[in-house]
């Protein structure tokens, strides 16, 4: 940008920003460079897609909720808390629902639906009065059935109380912050997330879920358990890493085994060849580097959404440059 907000002209040689390279066609299994477009320059499935996104209302879902009370009811205290994380978000990716919108090619919802939000009891539980505001207020209004409360106000809250590391920290903090706290010096956005922003350099293009199991397996057994106090500890996160690739890898096999059945109910060829190449691609990401650009896509789309289901994150992801 030029000063005086001017826009610098277009040179010879970067055409390149504007139009796809050769690599990038040869490499992307649904480009097609006679695309029909519209006035706006979107393509039809394109404009579907962006008008449902407009047309969804955003809601509330209690399906991890559910999910991760009734394991921790079962397994609280059987396992080093790394690990007992670990064996939480692999029960998650286990039974959360797969979606598969009618005109996605590239998949990774993380909710039963799309614009579903879902809540994180072990960071702060939210009150019968919290899910009605919510279901209220004018403004950002999150929908939620008066059966998902009452399921929520009698399995969830009273599991979660006095459990949850909102709760924890509170218990530990002086009067003097809380009366900060009280005074709005403070606010939730800090309260209820873990904080900062993932940057992975990269490393989710370059390595499948499986080569990092590999160097996982490498570093537990060079562990020195005879003169490194924290060796304990480090065996107990490194188990946790990989059984949360383990995790990794049964979320994106369950998006293929659900395109799969989609192939075998759809009708139309052009569509049937789509959830076909979508199944190929969630085999073999993120088990495997992604081969190709969409396979990149897909890799973050599925492995973005495990920070949601794992912990309530604040910021951004960003897997590094393509």
């Amino acid at each position: 940008m030029l000063s005086g907000g001017q826009t610098p002209p277009l040179q010879e040689n970067d055409s390149n920003l504007y139009f796809p390279s050769e690599t990038f066609i040869s490499n992307n299994p649904y480009f097609n460079p006679h695309m029909e477009t519209t006035s706006t320059g979107m393509t039809d499935r394109i404009q579907r897609l962006r008008q449902q996104s407009f047309d969804a209302q955003p809601s509330l879902s209690i399906e991890r909720a559910l999910i991760e009370t009734e394991f921790y009811k079962e397994n609280e205290g059987k396992h080093p808390i790394p690990i007992l994380r670990a064996l939480n978000f692999l029960e998650i990716c286990k039974r959360k629902t797969i979606y598969i919108g009618r005109d996605e090619l590239i998949v990774g919802e993380r909710g039963p639906r799309p614009k579903a939000v879902s809540t994180f009891p072990e960071l702060t539980y939210h009150s019968v009065e919290d899910l009605h505001v919510l279901n209220t207020r004018e403004l950002q209004r999150y929908t939620i059935s008066q059966k998902d409360i009452d399921t929520y106000a009698r399995e969830v809250i009273p599991y979660w109380k006095g459990r949850t590391q909102r709760e924890r920290i509170f218990n530990h903090v002086p009067t003097e912050w809380k009366e900060a706290y009280e005074a709005g010096m403070f606010t939730e956005f800090m309260e209820q997330r873990a904080p900062g922003h993932t940057s992975l350099d990269g490393k989710v293009y370059q390595y499948g879920m499986l080569d990092l199991k590999e160097r996982i397996a490498h570093e537990l057994a060079n562990l020195d358990f005879m003169n490194d106090p924290e060796a304990t500890d480090k065996q107990e996160e490194l188990t946790a890493m990989s059984i949360s690739c383990d995790a990794a890898i049964l979320f994106a096999r369950r998006h293929a085994e659900l395109a799969e059945k989609m192939v075998e109910e759809e009708t139309n060829p052009k569509r049937k060849s789509e959830l076909k190449k979508i199944a190929e691609v969630c085999h073999h990401v993120p088990a495997h580097a992604p081969p190709h650009l969409l396979g990149s896509h897909t890799d973050v789309l599925v492995c973005a959404p495990r920070h949601h289901y794992r912990t309530k994150r604040m910021g951004c992801h960003e897997p590094g440059a393509f």
